[in-house]
């Protein structure tokens, strides 16, 4: 019953045998348990008829099963005594299944570009980029999928020659174009697209008349490329090309119809005075009446002499009969030509040339000088002082002008207010005569306060001895100084071994004493002197009864002056003989010269600033 199919019903339990014949002629058999409903034991028996056993029922015949007593596992693929359904790592190459693109592939660790699982040597594409191994380019290039212009397996990342046209991108103008990989030009289109390759300003040329479109002014007409009047007509077909207001020339007289007033006339263009003849037949071209033969200006209808023959019309000419002048811009009657000022109507010569007009030039024949603001007659450039009518000329550059100068010649002096030919800023005695000093000290008597022939310090006006040094008073009167005169109060004797003849001397004075008045004291009060200075003055009157001093020029200073005042009020002898006893004792002069010393410095301060001020006046010619 060999290669034939049997059924037996599957009621009678454990009894009967099914069998079935597969398609390699082997004969399979079974029988059914009866111990369950389920299929039990299966023999399998081969062309040579031996059986097989299934020990755990899984299907798989035990000599095929790596676990025959193991349902769940059939196969161990790596050997490593753990089923293929529990290892997770079946071909135990380090990658699990889940992430093993090659499961049961080469077993153990190996070369795996791509990190898949699969060997290289199993891999078909072993940098897993889509593309195989055997088309791949770059094999084993970068991993994954990626940018790929040209397909051929290398990344754009990496591929030497991007766009796959043959030509390395180093040396390819167009590395990801594959239609183009030089541009000659440099202008960026492709010598294979470019019509002018090795034209940087054109590429195409859209009406293939060998002109590029961006020079060609009609790039779309093959029969023009130029319109050089920019008139919007092509040179080919403008009758003026060069002139954009004229297109056509219908007549052909050289004169385009727009500006043609007989377009159709080849004899005629035009018709000046617009009567409709033109100017060719035309007797009168202008039209004013006047024949041309008659005309001067035959094609001005302004104008038909010209008198002077300077070629302007008499119509227009400012000056007809002056073949030398037209015009008068500013209507002074003097032609422009030979006006200086031909637009100033006040102005027409300048007869020293400086640029100013005669009429406003106060210096017309003048060339460096127009203006005089003070009318002195020195112009402004010349005169050291424009704006002062008293002064033209400095010569000693001290800013006083010579006319007001004492010194014009001398920048350190300019006032002499004595009038003694010494300037005042050398001059030691400014308000006197410089020329008299009768003492010799080098100050002269006017500004001498102290007039000393003797040099004994006493002034000569008061010095009743100016020649002798070792006297200035005689109280009494009696010819003999009171240094030398054992009674300077007693007129009557001068020595000690002299009778007295005077009776009402008090026989108690001795030489030299002085007795002391309230008459000074009231004195000094009545001229203002206040009691601090009386105080001061008194124990110096008492020295001066026992000592001599010595009398300094600078100490009396002034007292010439000072005496000379006093003369013209009360005399001198009065001014010292403070007790009025008619004698000038040596407490009295000592006691004027404390009082008189006290204002001096005031005085001399206030005389200072009055020359100064005077001084200023003169130098600014006030």
């Amino acid at each position: 019953m060999l290669h034939t199919d049997h059924y037996f019903s599957d009621s009678d339990w454990g009894r009967y045998l099914s069998m079935k014949l597969d398609s390699n002629d082997s004969a399979h058999l079974a029988f059914f348990n009866r111990q369950n409903t389920n299929l039990g034991k299966v023999m399998y028996y081969t062309d040579n008829y031996y059986p097989t056993f299934d020990s755990d029922g899984d299907g798989i015949p035990d000599y095929e099963d790596s676990f025959p007593s193991n349902p769940s596992e059939t196969t161990d693929y790596d050997g490593d005594g753990s089923g293929d359904n529990a290892d997770n790592d079946d071909d135990n190459d380090g990658i699990v299944d889940l992430s093993d693109d090659c499961q049961f592939g080469i077993i153990g660790p190996g070369a795996d570009f791509d990190g898949d699982g699969c060997k290289d040597s199993e891999d078909e594409d072993d940098d897993n980029d889509g593309f195989t191994d055997e088309i791949d380019d770059c094999p084993q290039g970068m991993t994954g999928i990626g940018n790929d212009l040209d397909a051929d397996g290398c990344q754009d990342a990496e591929d030497p020659d991007i766009d796959g046209d043959g030509v390395l991108n180093e040396n390819d103008d167009f590395d990801i174009d594959p239609t183009e990989d030089t541009d000659s030009d440099g202008d960026g289109v492709g010598d294979n697209t470019d019509q002018f390759p090795n034209d940087v300003n054109e590429t195409v040329d859209s009406d293939g008349d060998g002109t590029g479109d961006n020079s060609d002014a009609f790039p779309n007409d093959a029969n023009e490329t130029l319109d050089s009047d920019g008139d919007g007509m092509g040179d080919n077909n403008d009758a003026f090309p060069n002139d954009s207001n004229e297109t056509v020339d219908s007549d052909g007289d050289g004169v385009g119809d727009n500006s043609d007033a007989f377009p159709n006339d080849a004899n005629e263009s035009s018709d000046f005075d617009g009567d409709g003849i033109g100017d060719n037949a035309d007797g009168d071209y202008d039209g004013d009446n006047i024949s041309d033969n008659d005309d001067a200006f035959p094609q001005d209808p302004n104008e038909w002499n010209d008198t002077d023959d300077d070629g302007v019309g008499d119509n227009a000419d400012a000056f007809p009969n002056d073949a030398n002048e037209t015009i008068d811009s500013d209507g002074d009657g003097v032609g422009d030509n030979s006006d200086y000022f031909p637009n100033d109507g006040n102005e027409s010569v300048d007869s020293d040339a400086d640029g100013i007009g005669d009429n406003s030039d106060a210096f017309p024949n003048d060339t460096n000088e127009s203006s005089d603001r003070d009318g002195d007659g020195v112009g402004d450039n010349s005169d050291a002082f424009p704006d002062n009518a008293n002064e033209s000329i400095d010569s000693d550059g001290d800013g006083v002008g010579d006319n007001g100068d004492e010194f014009p010649n001398d920048r350190n002096e300019s006032a002499d207010s004595d009038n003694d030919g010494v300037g005042d800023n050398s001059d030691i005695c400014s308000l006197g005569d410089d020329s008299l000093d009768i003492d010799g000290d080098q100050i002269p008597d006017d500004c001498d306060l102290l007039v000393d022939s003797d040099g004994d310090g006493v002034d000569d006006s008061i010095d009743a001895f100016p020649d002798d040094v070792t006297e200035w008073l005689d109280s009494d009167g009696d010819g003999v100084g009171n240094n030398a005169d054992a009674f300077p109060s007693d007129p009557q004797r001068s020595q000690l071994s002299e009778p007295i003849n005077n009776q009402n001397q008090d026989k108690s004075e001795e030489p030299g004493q002085v007795s002391i008045e309230n008459a000074w004291i009231d004195f000094m009060k009545a001229n203002g002197v206040d009691t601090k200075i009386m105080l001061d003055v008194i124990p110096i009157l008492f020295a001066l009864m026992l000592i001599k001093m010595a009398f300094s020029s600078r100490k009396v200073k002034k007292l010439k002056r000072e005496l000379k005042q006093a003369s013209e009020s009360k005399s001198t002898w009065e001014r010292l003989d403070f007790d009025g006893d008619g004698i000038i004792s040596d407490v009295e002069f000592e006691a004027y010269k404390v009082i008189r010393d006290k204002g001096a410095k005031s005085r001399t301060q206030s005389n200072s600033e009055e020359q100064s001020e005077m001084n200023q006046e003169r130098r600014y010619g006030l």
